[in-house]
């Protein structure tokens, strides 16, 4: 471990929390390192200043004043909870997940076909051309019409 990494665990050091193998390289550490020696120092003397420090004791104005308070709270709660039945936990999820589907079957049988590419190609092609950019043949009296034109 590097320096930043044992310095992070000398709380845990301090307290017995790290196992042996990781004790005792904190341990190599701290014969060579002053600095994180002083760091243990402080927390050996804020542990000793706070296992001196006398607990307060409860006033007996507070002491009743909280056990009212839970005498009230037992009795506003009632002591048996009503859950809903296994019925009513899967009927709204199952109604939600039917009108999901309803949704989808109306927009897919509402939904517009799709236009041909050709269709779009040939929209503004005067009619007699329009049989040279297509597949299909046009008829006799269409060739001959065009024949005229010309």
């Amino acid at each position: 471990m590097n320096h930043q990494q044992i310095r992070e665990k000398l709380t845990a050091f301090h307290d017995p929390e790290l196992p042996s193998e990781e004790r005792l390289e904190i341990a190599k550490h701290l014969e060579s390192c002053e600095d994180c020696r002083g760091v243990l120092n402080r927390c050996e003397h804020a542990a000793k200043m706070f296992s001196r420090a006398t607990l307060p004791k409860p006033s007996e104005k507070f002491v009743t004043g909280v056990m009212d308070r839970l005498e009230r709270l037992e009795e506003l709660t009632p002591a048996v909870v009503e859950r809903p039945t296994p019925f009513l936990r899967w009927l709204f999820p199952a109604i939600g997940y039917g009108f999901a589907l309803l949704l989808m079957l109306i927009a897919i049988s509402n939904r517009e076909p799709l236009i041909d590419t050709e269709t779009v190609l040939l929209a503004d092609t005067p009619q007699k051309t329009q049989w040279t950019f297509s597949k299909e043949m046009p008829e006799i009296d269409t060739l001959l019409n065009l024949k005229e034109d010309v």
